[in-house]
């Protein structure tokens, strides 16, 4: 199926990508075809808030452990036997 619109210098373009493609091409859309810009801040957040939430877990399994083993260091109180 021709679209009748198309002038002759996209008519090449028309025909060379499938359907869906070509409906989007920033040709059509008469914008450059410039890639987006990353989002650095963004994913430079991210990756300091996941060091630091992992760094916070290691430090609270550290002391979960000092903690346990000090508990168990801790000789029994000498309780006298009452009979």
């Amino acid at each position: 199926m021709l679209n009748v619109r198309l002038c002759p210098s996209r008519l090449k373009l028309a025909f060379a990508m499938p359907r869906r493609a070509r409906a989007f091409t920033s040709a059509s859309l008469g914008a450059p075809a410039v890639p987006r810009k990353p989002n650095y801040d963004f994913d430079r957040r991210r990756k300091e808030q996941e060091r630091k939430t992992k760094k916070d877990n290691k430090r609270a399994e550290r002391q979960q452990r000092r903690d346990e083993r000090r508990v168990e260091d801790v000789p029994p109180a000498d309780i006298p036997d009452e009979k």
